[in-house]
């Protein structure tokens, strides 16, 4: 919250400074109307006369302003997008944990019922069913992230009501991620998304998603079982606007390959018949020191 304090504290000091930059540029241009609609002496010319160097500096000045202010609040705007899914996502495995804990004592209840009739083939049926569903829910609490974790688990609801088997496979807690959270989410948000559509209306679609780290980097693999991409197009996959899918536009790679790198990652494609991998890595280290401040 301090660093989303802090970034609004940055805007309104770029919004106060484009308002003294335009107030400005509104009193040189109107002394230079005054010059123009009067005809001056040519001593008064020449004193007039600067205000139209300071007046164009003023102008290039504030286009540059805009210019990169616009890139900022771009950025910020993604950011707060971001943080917007994971905070959904955080909401979503918090009903999930309150449903949980809430028909646990009905589990209780409905074992203890069927063992005291001596149903104990039936009572151990249903406990195995119970854990299964437990299972799941706890498959995706495997990180110091929150809002990863929510993510994951909302993914695996999602492609469980798709029809595709989904794994986790999490070797690393990812404590010194350098990257935000909720980018992460974007990150492994994209890419499992993409794979399931991949795998649209396939039987037997199978996904596995790793978290992992080494010695020098975390990493992150999405693997999917669907139809290998075709060779003409991988090349130009993560370019901005490239999109295989009908209603799509060609924004979510690109956006994932940006995250990557602006932390110094690399991410990576391949694919074959009956298996698409996209694997990326991400150095340790601290937070950018852009996020930090």
């Amino acid at each position: 919250m301090q660093k989303l304090r802090d970034r609004h504290i940055n805007i309104d000091k770029a919004a106060t400074m484009s308002i003294v930059i335009n107030c400005v540029e509104v009193v040189l241009l109107v002394a230079l109307l005054v010059a123009d609609m009067f005809d001056l002496s040519e001593e008064l010319l020449r004193i007039v006369r600067p205000f139209s160097t300071v007046a164009l500096v003023v102008l290039i000045v504030e286009g540059l302003t805009s210019v990169r202010d616009g890139f900022v609040w771009k950025k910020t705007n993604r950011q707060n997008e971001m943080l917007r899914e994971a905070f959904d996502q955080l909401d979503d495995l918090n009903t999930q944990m309150r449903k949980q804990r809430h028909d646990f004592l009905n589990h209780l209840q409905v074992v203890y019922s069927l063992v005291d009739m001596g149903e104990n083939a039936e009572a151990t049926k249903y406990i195995e069913t119970v854990y299964g569903q437990m299972h799941r829910l706890s498959a995706g609490m495997k990180t110091d992230k929150p809002a990863i974790n929510a993510l994951l688990q909302a993914k695996l609801g999602d492609a469980e009501r798709r029809g595709v088997r989904m794994e986790l496979d999490v070797t690393s807690r990812y404590a010194g991620l350098p990257m935000n959270d909720w980018e992460m989410c974007r990150v492994l948000g994209n890419l499992i998304d993409n794979a399931m559509d991949a795998m649209e209306g396939m039987e037997g679609g199978r996904l596995v998603v790793e978290l992992y780290e080494d010695i020098r980097s975390y990493g992150f693999r999405v693997v999917n079982n669907g139809p290998a991409i075709d060779p003409e197009v991988l090349p130009r996959i993560f370019n901005t606007g490239f999109t295989t899918k009908a209603a799509g536009h060609g924004l979510g790679l690109s956006i994932v390959k940006e995250l990557v790198e602006d932390c110094g990652g690399e991410i990576s494609v391949q694919s074959a018949p009956g298996r698409t991998a996209f694997a990326g890595t991400l150095p340790k280290g601290e937070i950018r020191e852009e996020e930090s401040k």
